[in-house]
């Protein structure tokens, strides 16, 4: 994500089942995802199965596919809704990095020894589009990424602020949130008062 964040790649993400949440929330201002943990309470059966099509492929074992999605096909996600980045996990979703390899429509943009982030070719190997991604700012190497991200690990995004982004400011939900911790801040002085005045 922090290539991603580095390079301005944003737009519609399909993105590794057990990545998808922390992506929705890291990326929030610019970039969505086809589909994340909340499952069947916010997307459809032909969603579910189209997505675990190309990171699963046609294991079964540990899926329950609807009838309606018809025949497994693990291209079909990269064609619905039009994304125009994959981001997968190389080990757990390598079905879909064996696919990914396949697409000449597609194009490696950053690897590690974790993760392999795809564009769009006509997107991002086009020096024509304004969001080109030249080969010499490509990372493609195997090593595993090092260090730890302070939580919550967004990229540019810190501290008490790391939940607060540009969408958020002039919200309804903000607002209460800054309420919120305007109470919070004021009951923790008092209570600290409280206890230098007991000691």
């Amino acid at each position: 994500l922090r290539f991603m964040k580095d390079n301005r790649l944003h737009g519609r993400l399909v993105v590794s089942f057990d990545w998808a949440q922390y992506a929705l929330a890291a990326l929030v201002e610019d970039t969505t995802v086809g589909f994340d943990g909340r499952f069947r309470t916010c997307y459809p059966q032909d969603v579910i199965d189209m997505t675990f099509d190309l990171t699963n492929g046609r294991d079964q074992r540990w899926r329950s596919r609807g009838d309606a999605s018809g025949p497994v096909d693990p291209t079909r996600v990269l064609d619905f809704q039009t994304p125009n980045l994959v981001l997968l996990d190389r080990h757990l979703d390598a079905p879909g990095v064996s696919v990914m390899q396949q697409q000449p429509d597609w194009v490696l943009l950053y690897q590690d020894g974790i993760s392999q982030l795809w564009g769009r070719s006509a997107t991002y190997d086009s020096a024509g589009s304004d969001s080109y991604v030249p080969p010499a700012l490509r990372q493609i190497h195997d090593r595993l990424p090092q260090g730890i991200a302070a939580w919550p690990g967004f990229p540019n995004r810190t501290g008490r602020h790391a939940f607060v982004t540009s969408r958020s400011v002039s919200s309804p939900t903000h607002d209460v949130a800054s309420r919120n911790q305007s109470v919070i801040s004021q009951t923790a002085t008092q209570l600290d008062s409280q206890a230098t005045s007991i000691q």
